[in-house]
C-alpha cells in the first residue's frame, strides 16, 4: 500500500469505519478468557495478538469484534486484514503478487480497504505485523515446513530480494535505525517514491526527530500529487 491512498483515507476519516464494520457479516465471537467482558474491545484485542501466529482465524475473529464494539481502533482494522491473510496463504500471495480469479481479487480489495480504514483512524499506525506477514510470504516462496527453522531460513532470504524489502522488515520488526539506513538506499534509487519517503518521516517522528520528520512527510505529500 503507497502512501497516496493512506492520503486519500484521510479525507473519508468520520464515520466511514463505523459503516464498513456494520456492512459485514458478524463471525462468530471467540471464546475470551473467563471472566472476560465480552462488550470490551480491548478483551478481543488481546486475545488476538495471542492468537495471531497460532491460529490466525481466531485472531481475525476477534480482530474483528474488536473493530465492531470500537469502531475507531485503527489496530483492529490492520489486525483484520493481516490475519485474514495469514490464514488464507492464496490471498496473501495475491496481495503480493496479483493476479487471481475476480473473487480473490475483490477479496484482495477488501483488504486495501481495511487498510485505508486503519490509516484513516492513524495515519501514523506502526504495522508491526508486517514482518510476520513477509516472513510467512518468503516461507511460502521456499516451500517450507512452516517450522521454526524454515522461518528463520525465510527471514534472512528476505534480504536477498532488495533493500526496500529488507528496509520493510526492518520497519515491521521496530529496528527503526536500521530501516532508515535501507530506506535511505532505496530512495538514492527512487527519489521521488512517495512510500519511501513517508515511511522516513514516519520512523523520524517515533524517534522524536520532529524536523527530519516534517521535511520527509512535506516531500511524501508533494510526490504523492505529482
Amino acid at each position: 500500500m503507497t502512501f497516496r491512498p493512506v492520503l486519500c483515507a484521510l479525507l473519508l476519516a468520520g464515520g466511514i469505519a463505523t459503516m464498513v464494520a456494520a456492512q459485514d457479516a458478524p463471525p462468530k465471537r471467540p471464546k475470551l478468557a473467563q471472566g472476560a467482558d465480552s462488550n470490551d474491545a480491548q478483551e478481543y484485542l488481546v486475545l488476538a495478538r495471542r492468537e495471531l501466529d497460532s491460529d490466525p482465524g481466531v485472531a481475525f475473529r476477534a480482530f474483528y469484534w474488536a473493530s465492531r464494539l470500537q469502531p475507531d481502533l485503527a489496530t483492529a482494522f490492520y489486525g483484520r486484514a493481516v490475519a485474514a491473510m495469514l490464514e488464507d496463504h492464496d490471498l496473501l500471495d495475491i496481495h503480493f503478487n496479483g493476479g487471481g480469479n475476480e473473487k480473490e481479487r475483490k477479496a484482495d480489495k477488501a483488504l486495501d480497504s481495511l487498510y485505508a480504514l486503519a490509516f484513516s483512524l492513524d495515519p501514523f499506525l506502526h504495522r508491526a505485523w508486517d514482518k510476520t506477514l513477509l516472513v510467512t510470504f518468503a516461507e511460502m516462496r521456499v516451500h517450507g515446513d512452516g517450522s521454526s527453522a524454515a522461518l528463520r531460513a525465510a527471514e534472512d532470504s528476505i534480504a536477498t530480494w532488495g533493500t526496500s524489502w529488507k528496509a520493510w522488515l526492518f520497519y515491521s520488526s521496530g529496528r527503526f535505525r536500521e530501516a532508515l539506513d535501507f530506506y535511505a538506499l532505496a530512495s538514492r534509487r527512487a527519489p521521488k517514491n512517495d512510500t519511501y519517503l513517508a515511511r522516513r518521516g514516519e520512523i523520524h517522528l517515533r524517534l522524536l526527530e520532529m524536523d527530519s520528520a516534517v521535511k520527509y512527510l512535506k516531500e511524501a505529500i508533494v510526490a504523492a500529487g505529482a
